[in-house]
């Protein structure tokens, strides 16, 4: 079932009333998902110059801490659930087949729906700082720092360009062999 059809499924259940969705305000129970390097070229392409490590935040229910399909959670709950928010860069999607984001893997993030029954959420989110801001702590038992890396983060791709920017530049360089070719 792809995302699109997720969503007009979850819509349907919150029109009828099926779903009793409500907006998680603070996370108070997380897990430290993994930090990575960012090079200056990943951290330029998601607009946060100036950070070198991506970590990621993952939810996970229990002790008095529950989540019902439908419910959501928006940057304000990320940023309740740390006094640290000063040290937070960016803050992007994650991947997670279970949550509904509002974008694309490691767009910025807005909102995320929860689809699915689960005890925890992998890679709910992704934030970016710097590794001198030193611990970034969130409720529960999360603590991130730039010595955490796990290595170089691989997963985000570089810049590519657009066809119409490919186009472009094959009709420019076109144009220039058939005036060369003319005289």
């Amino acid at each position: 079932m792809n995302k699109l059809t997720k969503f007009f499924i979850l819509q349907l259940l919150l029109i009828t009333g099926a779903a009793n969705a409500a907006l998680i305000t603070s996370v108070n129970k997380t897990t430290n998902d993994g930090v990575y390097t960012l090079s200056t070229e990943q951290a330029d392409q998601l607009g946060v110059s100036g950070a070198d490590r991506i970590a990621f935040l993952r939810l996970r229910e229990g002790n008095g801490v529950n989540w019902n399909v439908g419910d959501y959670f928006n940057v304000s709950t990320i940023l309740n659930s740390t006094n640290n928010d000063s040290k937070i860069m960016g803050i992007f999607n994650g991947w997670n087949v279970d949550l509904t984001y509002v974008g694309d893997d490691f767009d910025t993030f807005t909102t995320a729906t929860i689809d699915t029954d689960l005890s925890g959420f992998v890679e709910g989110i992704a934030f970016a700082f710097s590794s001198t801001s030193g611990n970034i702590v969130f409720n529960g038992t999360s603590t991130f720092n730039g010595g955490q890396t796990r290595g170089d983060a691989d997963f985000l791709t570089a810049s590519v360009p657009e066809p119409g920017t490919i186009l472009t530049l094959s009709l420019g360089l076109f144009g220039l062999m058939a005036r060369r070719l003319i005289k």
